[in-house]
């Protein structure tokens, strides 16, 4: 689970549309591979998002600085989302 929430993540920051016509987030095929629906993710990624929104201010932050460098293309750079399209204001604070 702990995986298949990293790409459905990482999708969710990087295909254009969420809920437009454009590239579907989680796709049939993915959910062919896990075995997990979009819906059974959502709480795993709320937890992953939590950690992304506070990593930069986070006292240990030896990872976030170790990706931040160009041999790792600065990932640790990409910001999070504003919230998570399927959450509530308030559970993403």
């Amino acid at each position: 689970m702990c995986a298949a929430t990293s790409v459905f993540y990482m999708r969710l920051l990087t295909v254009k549309s969420y809920s437009g016509d454009d590239e579907k987030v989680w796709t049939r095929t993915l959910e062919h591979y896990t075995d997990y629906l979009e819906v059974d993710l959502h709480e795993c990624c709320e937890l992953l998002y939590k950690k992304h929104c506070g990593a930069k201010t986070h006292e240990l932050r030896a990872v976030y600085e170790k990706f931040s460098a160009t041999a790792f293309d600065f990932v640790s750079e990409i910001e999070p989302l504003s919230m998570l399209p399927f959450s509530s204001p308030s559970s993403s604070s």
